[in-house]
């Protein structure tokens, strides 16, 4: 960044340095037309030494030395216009107490040096005449000076100005980003509301192709879109999976990345004006290295704001757009490796800008003990080592210590960006830095308030007053899935399809620590996430109920007891991984009963719902716990499919194929069993339930397993080639599970191709691991390269 107050650096060649440094600090706000002959004089006078007052000293010598005050006054009668003499002598006033803050010497105390006759026997010298000259009586600069000092102004006010445009240019590039993006998501959420219910005449199908020609056209525009940018990846399958220890992005995403990757180094690149002559820097060399420096700063500095937005959990784009977390994510590791080569490029440009113009001895001498330098470097630095421990090798095998050095880092930085540019007396640069404060501070301010919010609650009626949330926790051993019931000290919240929590568990050690976890199941009075069925439904769930309540697993008790509390129960089931989960699930195995009581504190709700209802088919397909992502949103099908009062339904969904491989048999048999048996006994609701679990050669069944051998088995879909039927049947009516992994591309074509023989619409929604993520998406888009727009593809984060 340009330094303005850039004191005396010492002597010989860095004090020709200063000056020259010191010569542009005007630029910084707009000069009048009528000023900007002054303002050339002074850049031109501010170089030459005078003996006297503020020898050494620029400001001192510029405003207050007799002789430097009276050959500024004298140049500007002899080569301005009229009419300009009185603003330039304001001109000057202006500049001494702004910026020496110091008065300008008034021209009675040098008049008998500037009348016209003084100003007529002046010595007329040019710029090299005045190198390692000491001037003893007042001079006037040549034309040809003058005239290249005015154009090397000019120059640099141009050049500044192009910095900050081209700064700027980041704000509009993600600011016209994002505005397609709220466009579109406003534009699929109207369409979303317009529900048929079943009674309507006609299908859908009947009602999409009454529809107008614009409507239809948009729609087409954006199934375009969809089909070839958004859903495929750049290097299918490669999306969720990492290629190299690297992430993937969709062909929509590397477009937007490389576009930005594209501007910000064309931008940094062009538009550079040098000329020999320029009375800042003679040399071409020392003018290119300057104006680098400079606009890689300010286009570095430009980008921090985009990159602190990007990283909030609290984002409000999220909501604007109805992007997910991941994709702000890619844009934000890109936006920061963006930054961090601008500031690369910045300290290395003006490295080698003061090497050319003082050399590496004044350079070590003076410059780094400068705080606005050395505090630059420390910022650059930090920068990147935090490009550096991102990485996503790093993350996943030290995900706390990333975060841990996230925070601390990205507080260092911004702290050593503003001791670089303390120096600006304009402040021109704080409001780059403020905001990222105020971010930061806004997003933690809200996660407060959201944990207030969930866990507290102070209840003017009579008994308990204070609510607060409370916990328990199960871990089956057979099923390697950790069940938390968190009763949240609130009843206001309102669970639903799409919603993740931060837990913490604050009165641990490292107590901050938090991680997001999917809404997999809840309790809640008056909106149950097992509504109302009918009365077949009913009398069938009755006639077995004594058979499921036999075959109860512990965390099925967990959940009963759950339902019987009256209060809101929030279930989250959780495959233990290394750190805070595994200390969950260590717990678990020391304490002598099924479940353990833990303070939890919740942190959310997080997320949006897909507009899943809009479509007649769906295809929910789960991965281990992923099924936390999909369960909900059967159940909230479960629910619009009830009739209102008026007899509407509030749901185009006409049927849910539900796609789930575990490894565990037993916890299929556990969920299906209890938070699934209302939905498996509805015709319209077709599981595909597989287990990846390997079993030992003449192990025995538990009792779960023997819970009941149906007469009558509901259709599993499609398996994969390399599974087959296990004698293993679970809920009141039975549902096979088959071994081996579920065949998802053939079981996507089918529905795909219902959808486009019935003119319906199937969207396929996917939550699991990594490699079944990757196919589901690659089987989808071949589907709607294949059949159309009758296919949409849904994906929930399954990793964080």
């Amino acid at each position: 960044m340009r330094n303005k107050n850039l004191k005396a650096l010492g002597a010989g060649r860095f004090a020709i340095l200063a000056s020259l440094l010191l010569s542009p600090v005007y630029a910084d706000y707009d000069t009048p037309p009528s000023q900007k002959c002054a303002e050339a004089i002074l850049s031109a006078c501010g170089t030459v030494n005078f003996v006297g007052h503020g020898y050494g000293q620029y400001y001192e010598s510029a405003c207050q030395n007799p002789l430097k005050v009276a050959s500024i006054y004298a140049n500007i009668r002899a080569l301005c216009l009229p009419e300009d003499v009185d603003p330039g002598a304001m001109f000057m006033e202006d500049y001494c107490m702004k910026w020496g803050k110091i008065p300008f010497m008034p021209l009675s105390k040098v008049a008998e040096n500037v009348t016209q006759d003084k100003i007529s026997k002046m010595r007329v010298v040019s710029k090299p005449e005045t190198k390692g000259v000491n001037m003893t009586e007042p001079i006037l600069i040549t034309e040809d000076w003058y005239k290249m000092t005015a154009k090397t102004i000019r120059v640099w006010y141009w050049e500044q100005g192009l910095h900050k445009l081209y700064g700027w240019a980041s704000y509009g590039f993600w600011g016209t980003i994002l505005l397609v993006g709220m466009l579109i998501h406003g534009y699929e959420s109207l369409m979303a509301r317009q529900v048929f219910s079943s009674d309507i005449e006609g299908s859908p199908a009947v009602s999409r192709r009454k529809s107008s020609g614009i409507s239809r056209s948009l729609h087409a525009a954006r199934f375009w879109v969809q089909k070839h940018l958004v859903i495929p990846s750049v290097l299918a399958p490669y999306r969720r999976q990492p290629l190299l220890w690297c992430s993937v992005p969709t062909r929509m995403e590397g477009f937007i990345v490389a576009a930005f990757w594209i501007i910000s180094i064309v931008l940094g690149c062009v538009n550079y004006q040098v000329f020999v002559g320029n009375t800042y820097y003679n040399e071409i060399a020392p003018q290119v290295w300057r104006y680098i420096a400079d606009r890689t700063g300010i286009m570095s500095y430009a980008n921090l704001p985009i990159l602190w937005i990007f990283s909030g959990r609290n984002n409000i784009f999220l909501w604007a757009t109805g992007w997910q977390f991941a994709t702000f994510n890619v844009f934000h590791r890109h936006v920061a490796r963006i930054a961090t080569v601008q500031a690369i490029v910045h300290s290395v440009a003006y490295t080698v800008f003061y090497w050319v113009e003082g050399g590496w001895d004044d350079y070590l001498d003076y410059v780094w003990k400068e705080p606005w330098w050395y505090m630059g470097v420390v910022a650059t630095i930090t920068l990147s080592l935090l490009c550096f421990f991102s990485s996503m090798w790093f993350r996943q095998k030290c995900y706390e210590t990333f975060l841990i050095i996230h925070i601390v880092f990205s507080v260092v930085t911004i702290v050593g960006l503003f001791y670089h540019t303390w120096v600006f007396d304009t402040k021109e640069y704080d409001p780059y830095l403020w905001p990222l404060v105020a971010i930061w501070v806004f997003d933690r301010l809200l996660r407060l308030v959201r944990q207030v919010y969930c866990n507290i609650y102070v209840s003017l009626r009579r008994g308990k007053t204070l609510h607060t949330t409370k916990a328990t926790v199960e871990y089956d051993r057979q099923t390697g899935v950790l069940t938390i019931v968190a009763t949240p000290g609130t009843p206001h919240l309102t669970p639903g399809p799409g919603q993740h929590y931060f837990l913490y568990q604050p009165f641990r050690w490292r107590g901050w620590e938090n991680h997001p976890f999917t809404l997999g199941f809840w309790n809640k009075p008056g909106i149950a996430s097992e509504p109302i069925v009918t009365q077949q439904e009913a009398s069938a769930a009755k006639s077995e109920a004594d058979i499921g309540s036999s075959a109860q697993s512990p965390r099925s008790s967990v959940t009963a007891a759950s339902q019987n509390s009256g209060e809101t129960q929030l279930i989250f089931w959780i495959t233990p991984c290394d750190g805070w989960t595994k200390k969950l699930k260590d717990d678990c195995l020391k304490s002598s009963e099924p479940t353990i009581a833990t303070q939890i504190l919740l942190e959310g709700p997080y997320g949006m719902a897909e507009p899943l209802h809009a479509y007649e088919e769906l295809v929910l397909i789960a991965g281990g716990s992923g099924i936390a992502a999909t369960a909900p949103y059967v159940l909230d099908y479960m629910r619009r499919s009830q009739r209102s009062s008026d007899g509407k339904i509030k749901t185009q969904t006409r049927h849910i194929s539900v796609v789930w491989a575990h490894r565990s048999t037993r916890f299929i048999q556990n969920v299906a069993d209890k938070e699934f048996a209302k939905a498996l006994i509805r015709d319209d609701i077709s599981p595909v339930f597989h287990s990846t679990e390997v079993l030992q050669s003449g192990s025995a069944s538990t009792s779960s397993e023997a819970i009941s051998q149906p007469s009558e088995e509901k259709s599993v879909g499609s398996a994969g080639k390399d599974s087959k039927a296990i004698s293993k049947s679970v809920g009141r009516r039975g549902v096979s599970i088959a071994r081996g992994r579920p065949d998802v591309a053939q079981i996507i074509s089918k529905a795909a191709k219902n959808a486009h023989e019935c003119e319906s619409r199937v969207a396929v929604m996917v939550c699991g691991p990594a490699g079944l993520a990757d196919a589901t998406r690659d089987a989808t888009h071949k589907a709607m390269l294949e059949y159309g727009d009758c296919v949409e593809y849904f994906e929930e984060a399954f990793g964080w």
